[in-house]
């Protein structure tokens, strides 16, 4: 492994790595090279690099598939997908079964919905001239 002080980056440098050194290893992402740092990996072996858009259900379900097919697959998506969009899939068609998967998260407590309804706030307001706290 690399060290870095970026764990994405860091991520993104070892899963490199072990794409190299292990022909099993497969990467799959919801839309999320960038934060993920995979686009090396995609580009080094576009065979066994997987972006299913944004289908974090889906993602788990091929993940299980490849798995039961002697693929290590790594899933790489925002904890909150992981945990709630996928869980149901998590538990049935991989934890059930005892498959090889890997869940790779970040932004765990993140508030990112948040950050987009401030965005978003912050544009209505400079929009209609009124200040952020001026009543309705």
């Amino acid at each position: 492994m690399v060290p870095t002080k970026n764990p994405r980056l860091s991520y993104g440098l070892t899963i490199l790595e072990a794409g190299g050194r292990y022909k099993d290893v497969v990467v799959l992402t919801a839309d999320m090279m960038v934060s993920f740092q995979t686009a090396t990996f995609a580009e080094t072996y576009p065979d066994r690099f997987f972006n299913v858009g944004v289908a974090e259900q889906n993602m788990a379900g091929i993940a299980a598939g490849m798995a039961t097919c002697g693929k290590v697959p790594f899933v790489n998506t925002f904890s909150c997908f992981a945990s709630m969009r996928c869980l149901e899939m998590l538990r049935t068609d991989i934890a059930y079964p005892r498959l090889n998967v890997k869940f790779v998260s970040c932004n765990a407590g993140s508030p990112l919905a948040q950050e987009e309804q401030h965005i978003m706030r912050q544009r209505t307001w400079q929009s209609s001239g009124r200040s952020p706290t001026s009543p309705s």
